[in-house]
């Protein structure tokens, strides 16, 4: 069965990694890695479609993190209006399709993070409900 609410291939639209040579860690305390998180939504090639832009940054550009990421995914979504609401529509547009979004982004962070001289970085999971 097709959902009513639809996709396109998700693409990685912007990423910026760099290491933070002066970041010192001691080994008995944890590393704790800041995220924030940004959602941009905006109107879709067709009717009853929007294009979602998911942005995270993770860590900081000073020396209190192992590295700074800044990684942009994004994607359209469409809808049957004949199935899907406005409230519905704009429930799966902010909670949905960022969380879509971040599943797309989650093996990239890893990947990128697994090549540098730090542990894997894997994202934890988010709350979009909020």
């Amino acid at each position: 069965m097709v959902s009513s609410f639809q996709f396109s291939n998700p693409s990685l639209m912007n990423l910026s990694f760099s290491i933070n040579d002066g970041f010192s860690k001691d080994e008995k305390e944890d590393i704790n890695i800041e995220i924030q998180r940004e959602i941009s939504i905006g109107p879709g090639p067709e009717e009853n479609s929007s294009v979602v832009i998911l942005k995270l940054t993770i860590g900081a550009e000073d020396n209190s993190a192992p590295f700074y990421i800044h990684a942009e995914e994004g994607a359209a979504f469409r809808w049957d209006a004949d199935k899907i609401n406005d409230e519905q529509s704009d429930k799966l547009l902010k909670q949905n399709a960022p969380a879509l979004l971040l599943s797309f982004l989650r093996p990239t962070i890893s990947m990128i993070t697994a090549a540098s001289p730090f542990p894997v970085y894997n994202i934890p999971f988010m709350n979009f409900t909020e």
